[in-house]
């Protein structure tokens, strides 16, 4: 087998194990698929997503917590959940669930995009995202590409004032924890960036 066909098979045992388990254990996937009459074995190939119903965000809003397994269908898949939220341009933060299985594989995305994007050891980074009223995105994708390679970040901490909260900081203090860093890499939304 060459490492195409290796690697379409893992992608198709991959596929079909997790439409199995929602199938087994996500409360929204298994009212989903009863109510389109499919069982989860004819999901085998990625074409075959086509036969699952389309998710709407409205879906997720209305019941956030039917959108993770129930560990109760699932007695021999060890994890632990960890809660986010999301929402915050729609100003209805909905929560949603990573696995510790999640968390790893998007660190290991995050050093392959780091690579990629030319990080190395030795580099600071200034994470110029704003700190919103739910932090996540953006902000916290810095956080986490800097913990896998294990570099410092500087949070310049900006966004818009909150009444409760102040933390966050002016454009002109940014400037100076990015320049009083040495920041090696600039993290940000470009057009807030180039301010």
């Amino acid at each position: 087998m060459n490492e195409q066909d290796a690697l379409h098979e893992l992608r198709r045992k991959r596929l079909q194990r997790m439409v199995a388990l929602c199938g087994r254990a996500h409360p929204f996937y298994k009212r989903r698929f009863a109510e389109a009459n499919l069982i989860p074995e004819a999901v085998r190939e990625l074409d075959d997503l086509q036969k699952i119903p389309l998710t709407k965000k409205e879906d997720f809003m209305a019941a956030p917590e039917d959108f993770s397994l129930d560990p109760a269908w699932l007695p021999e898949l060890p994890f632990e959940e960890r809660t986010m939220w999301t929402g915050t341009t729609s100003g209805r933060p909905s929560p949603f669930f990573n696995t510790t299985h999640d968390q790893y594989h998007i660190m290991l995305q995050a050093r392959v995009c780091n690579e990629a994007e030319g990080l190395r050891a030795g580099d600071v980074i200034a994470n110029l995202y704003p700190l919103s009223p739910m932090p996540l995105g953006g902000f916290l994708c810095c956080v986490r590409s800097a913990e896998i390679m294990g570099l410092p970040v500087v949070s310049a901490l900006t966004g818009s004032p909150h009444p409760e909260y102040p933390v966050r900081r002016s454009l002109d203090e940014a400037v100076d924890v990015v320049a009083a860093s040495g920041a090696t890499v600039i993290w940000g939304v470009p057009s807030f960036v180039r301010r």
